[in-house]
């Protein structure tokens, strides 16, 4: 067998990293919570991936004080998206939610 530093690094990019793991595990189980018992698994899978982007986009804002600065002064938007890979299809998800409370001074 073969083995070279550059198939590890393609290996690697291949393995999802353990902190994106941990966010999509919280993601599911409050699309869980918030569905029921009696959803579907695109159901909770749909509801997951917008959960795990408005999560991403709070992480983002509340961790950059540079960009909750231009958020406020209303120089920079930050929107949410999914792209959907099989289709091409990006369904856009706006703003995050509850932006203005992460805002606050």
């Amino acid at each position: 067998m073969c083995w070279s530093r550059s198939q590890a690094h393609r290996d690697d990019e291949d393995r999802p990293s353990p902190v994106l793991l941990e966010s999509l595990v919280a993601a599911a189980a409050q699309a869980e919570q918030q569905l029921g018992e009696g959803a579907s698994n695109s159901q909770l899978v749909r509801r997951a991936a917008k959960l795990n982007v408005f999560h991403t986009m709070e992480t983002i804002l509340s961790q950059s004080r540079l960009l909750q600065l231009l958020v406020r002064q209303r120089q920079l938007d930050i929107q949410g998206a999914i792209f959907h890979k099989a289709t091409g299809k990006v369904d856009f998800l706006g703003r995050l939610p509850h932006e203005d409370q992460l805002l606050l001074p």
